[in-house]
């Protein structure tokens, strides 16, 4: 309903919702960049806000994916099925994970996130580099 509507927003507008989530997406983008660095797994990272994707390829160099055009692989899907059991949901497309955090999250959150997708990642970068 209408009112139902706008007490959401007003509730949104009270918790300063959007503002949080603004800070919540440069210290994201900066866990990205790091996760970047960490692996040669890791062909590219974007983020706009708390929206972050984390393209995987087999080398860096040539860029070519983990995982084909409209398909999957065992690697992503052995790496999502790593992450569920670390407890962390991510969905992936293809090549790409979407990372797609709540805008309630905090950063403490946003950096437990980030230390399962690493710990999942060490395991890649062993496969891809041999």
């Amino acid at each position: 309903s209408l009112a139902a509507a706008i007490a959401t927003i007003e509730l949104m507008q009270d918790e300063r919702i959007v503002e949080q989530a603004a800070e919540r997406g440069v210290f994201f983008a900066e866990q990205l960049d790091r996760l970047k660095e960490s692996h040669p797994c890791i062909g590219e990272v974007r983020s706009i806000g708390l929206f972050g994707a984390v393209e995987l390829v087999k080398d860096r160099n040539t860029r070519e994916p983990l995982a084909g055009y409209n398909a999957s692989s065992a690697m992503m899907k052995s790496l999502q099925s790593d992450l569920e059991e670390a407890g962390l949901y991510i969905h992936a497309h293809w090549n790409v994970l979407l990372l797609i955090p709540p805008l309630i999250i905090t950063e403490e959150q946003i950096r437990q996130g980030f230390e399962m997708i690493n710990t999942a990642l060490r395991k890649v970068d062993q496969a891809i580099i041999g």
